[in-house]
């Protein structure tokens, strides 16, 4: 080899060096993008595994889904039918639960009290209170909800109010007279019942307690009502007139006669006139009595009892005739139906009064009459 050639080989062996070098980190090269690759691949492989392993968790969890959303559709529908449902069924006992039998309204407001809509039973609860369905709207208040609770509430205060207040002016059941009662104090207290009713109402409620216990002898308890009923209301003239009434009971006159000078200086009425005959008659002063069923009578001649107790009172003074004509007043002016037991006991009056009339005349006696001369 020449030394042109030798120079021409050493020349040319450093690009012959790089080139080899090139290749080799080419292949090198190409082997990492190989294994890097395969690297990826195998994440990639191992991420869908992972996956594919919780996709038994995935379709759990989209049953319980579909389960929820079909439950939540079919409780829908349940609730729409039972709506559909209640609707009829208020529908259906609408008449009744508006109507004047007692029975039925009773048997319709406990058809209602079943009705999931407990805020809605007791709204058609208060629409429909009476005397005669207290138990039933009972039953519905426990369960009572929302603004409807404080309706029926309200409704059961009167419903118990009136009804009490029947039996006192019918003399009936005074423990059950007590007993309602006190359920309107359970129910709500002093300062709600008079911000919604006025202090009339809680004044009366305090009174007409009072006076059941009176009827029951219980006259101490009587008086502290009345002392309620007259802290809430210091010039309710019945009040008095109560107060008066169980003193005469008492056997305690004075205070009773005292006490109508309060009522007829707070309710100038043929009642409290009338009232205060009663004591002065009972005290047997029949003329003063006289005097005030008279002064009753003057205010309003259009209600019995004033005559009615006119006439005993000169039924006991033994002016007979005047006795009947006041009874047969009395009788002209019975119109309700509730006071017919009045009329019943004023016709024995002047039954009686005429069997005494007429003993009178048998054992008066007879004047003789001379046979004149000629």
């Amino acid at each position: 080899m020449g030394q042109d050639e030798i120079d021409k080989s050493a020349a040319m062996s450093p690009d012959i060096e790089k080139d080899s070098e090139a290749e080799q980190l080419k292949e090198i090269i190409g082997q990492q993008k190989a294994i890097i690759a395969k690297l990826n691949e195998s994440k990639k492989k191992d991420l869908w595994d992972r996956v594919a392993s919780l996709s038994g968790l995935f379709t759990f969890l989209s049953s319980i889904v579909i389960a929820m959303i079909g439950i939540h559709f079919t409780n829908a529908y349940k609730a729409q039918e039972v709506r559909i449902s209640e609707a009829q069924t208020v529908e259906k006992f609408m008449p009744y639960l508006t109507g004047a039998n007692e029975n039925a309204k009773r048997g319709a407001i406990l058809a209602v009290a079943s009705l999931s809509n407990k805020e809605l039973a007791a709204r058609l609860g208060a629409l429909s209170a009476s005397s005669g369905t207290i138990d039933a709207l009972e039953l519905i208040f426990k369960t009572a909800e929302g603004e409807g609770k404080e309706l029926l509430k309200d409704s059961l205060i009167d419903a118990y109010f009136n009804r009490g207040l029947d039996l006192l002016n019918s003399n009936q059941d005074m423990d059950r007279v007590i007993s309602d009662y006190n359920r309107i104090h359970e129910l709500a207290k002093d300062d709600e019942i008079s911000s919604k009713r006025g202090v009339y109402f809680l004044c009366h409620s305090y009174m007409n307690r009072g006076s059941a216990y009176r009827e029951k002898g219980n006259y101490d308890q009587a008086l502290e009502d009345y002392k309620r009923a007259l802290q809430i209301r210091s010039e309710e003239g019945l009040v008095y007139q109560n107060i008066a009434l169980t003193y005469d009971y008492k056997g305690d006159f004075a205070a009773s006669i005292a006490n109508h000078e309060k009522s007829i200086k707070y309710s100038n009425t043929e009642a409290a006139y009338t009232a205060r005959g009663t004591s002065y008659e009972r005290k047997g002063e029949f003329d003063k009595a006289i005097a005030d069923y008279t002064t009753g009578i003057s205010i309003n001649p259009n209600i019995y009892y004033p005559y009615y107790n006119r006439a005993l009172a000169y039924k006991k003074k033994g002016e007979f005739d005047k006795a009947a004509s006041d009874f047969r007043k009395a009788i002209t002016l019975i119109n309700n139906p509730k006071d017919q037991e009045w009329r019943k006991k004023a016709e024995s009056e002047i039954e009686e009064i005429g069997q005494k009339i007429k003993a009178q005349e048998n054992n008066r006696p007879k004047s003789s009459v001379g046979r004149g001369s000629r």
